[in-house]
Formats: structure tokens, sequence, C-alpha cells
């Protein structure tokens, strides 16, 4: 469905600047996929090693922007990234903030990444003109490209 919608990253109509709609997609734009995971067994006493696949879904209105996504997401392997937990996150079922005052992710992440709530980036690979398959109905304007990570956390699930 992203690489079917066709967006206008450059229209020929000129618009009235009054900020964004709600439908209106910016770029660089990094999409998040589950691709699942697994626990293998780590330590005695229920110590397992979760890994995590997550597939980044990257659109860009230039190869240079494009580029500069995936550099800046590939450099990430081998450093540490904080779990943010479902309990800290001030939303409800459908999304939406329950949240008066706004949200800020930099003050969940604080101080997480001395503590154990962190995953490891173990692999980051990345995948260029991933779009090449739809032949026309593809957006030329919109440069897309895929972003692996296998993420890796020591935790004990049953304890």
């Amino acid at each position: 469905m992203i690489f079917e919608t066709k967006f206008e990253v450059r229209p020929r109509v000129t618009q009235t600047v009054t900020g964004l709609a709600p439908n209106v997609q910016t770029y660089p734009a990094i999409f998040l996929k589950n691709n699942g995971g697994k626990n293998d067994p780590f330590a005695f006493g229920g110590l397992d090693s979760t890994i995590l696949n997550v597939r980044c879904i990257v659109l860009a209105d230039s190869a240079y922007s494009n580029d500069a996504v995936c550099g800046i997401l590939k450099d990430l392997v081998r450093t540490n990234m904080p779990i943010v937990e479902k309990s800290e996150l001030p939303f409800n079922a459908l999304g939406a903030t329950t949240s008066t005052s706004g949200f800020n992710y930099s003050g969940v992440t604080q101080d997480k990444t001395s503590g154990g709530d962190v995953a490891w980036v173990k692999d980051a690979t990345v995948s260029k003109n991933v779009g090449n398959f739809y032949k026309n109905d593809l957006n030329p304007n919109v440069f897309t490209s895929f972003v692996d990570f296998s993420l890796e956390s020591i935790r004990l699930p049953r304890g």
C-alpha cells in the first residue's frame, strides 16, 4: 500500500501555507514493522536472550535524503537502544494521547541507557531500490529503502 499510493511530493498547484493536513506525508518518513522474533535460553534461572527483528521502511523525496537516513540508521549497529514499556506511554487503546500537556519521548528514554531496560542493536542491513518490482505503480518522486534491524535484549520473562 505504501508503494502504490502516489504521494504528491512536488505538487503542480500552489498551496496556501497553513500547516500540514492530517493526511499529508512529510519526507523523509520512516515506518516501522515488527518482523517477529524469538527467545533463546541465555543462563540458568530462566534468563532469556530475546531477539526482535524490526524492518524500517524509509521513504524520501530525493536519493540524497534516502542515503542520509539509511546511513544514520546503519550507524546504530552495536549500540544500546532504550526500551519504552507500554505503561510508560500516555496513549489509550485507540492511540490517542491521554495527556493534556503534550508528550515528549526524550523524558521517557532519559537515563535508560545506563540501566537494564535496553536492547542491543546486533545487526543492521540496508536494502536499496526495493520498489523496483512494482514497475509502473511506483511514484518516481519517492525513493525507498528497507533497513532491517536485529535487536537483542537479555531479560527474565517468567520471573
